[in-house]
């Protein structure tokens, strides 16, 4: 599959509050995702409580009020990820993982 985002929700900012984001393709590459606190806002005290991360690019990304870097294998293969690990350290959650399943071509 191709994952496309997903929504973290509650790395508030408190200490410890931390996600990280392994992504695997077929052949064992990986993309790895940190995500301190303070990446999103406190549910649900401020709204909207949630950050959108993009699983498309390995570009720092800006939250709520902290940056989520990633780290990426040379030869990652983000069209061929056959596994996620999400790891959560304090309180936090994840929601509407989007991703774009893996179609065969066919033979003719």
């Amino acid at each position: 599959m191709t994952p496309l985002r997903v929504d973290l929700i509650d790395l508030e900012n408190s200490p410890g509050q931390t996600c990280s984001i392994t992504l695997a393709d077929v052949t064992g590459n990986t993309r790895k995702y940190a995500c301190l606190e303070a990446f999103t806002s406190e549910v649900p005290a401020t709204v909207p409580g949630f950050s959108t991360l993009d699983l498309t690019v390995d570009t720092p990304q800006t939250g709520y009020l902290s940056t989520a870097t990633a780290v990426t294998d040379p030869e990652y293969d983000g069209n061929s990820v056959v596994r996620i690990v999400f790891s959560f350290e304090g309180a936090g959650a994840y929601d509407n993982l989007c991703f774009c399943p893996w179609v065969p071509s066919r033979i003719l």
